[in-house]
């Protein structure tokens, strides 16, 4: 089974780069972003920060349910508001 082109294209311009890799200056967050993010994507993988957040609803559904949760609380306490 043959590599997926997104993969054969990073070896190929890892090969390419090879002696900027090794320089101190080429640091951990670059590569990351140029081929580890790059290399998971390619075999299908989300590695989006922000897609972990997805299923947590928003900030006006968040404030709504809290001012719920302070209605009925108050109403538990006092009986009525």
């Amino acid at each position: 089974m043959a590599a997926p082109k997104e993969i054969e294209d990073l070896v190929e311009w890892f090969e390419q780069n090879i002696e900027s890799y090794k320089s101190s200056h080429y640091n951990e967050t670059q590569v990351r972003r140029e081929f580890v993010d790059p290399f998971f994507e390619a075999l299908g993988w989300d590695v989006n920060i922000a897609s972990l957040f997805s299923t947590h609803p928003g900030t006006e559904e968040r404030i709504k349910r809290l001012q719920a949760m302070l209605f009925l609380s108050a109403f538990d306490i006092y009986g009525c508001i």
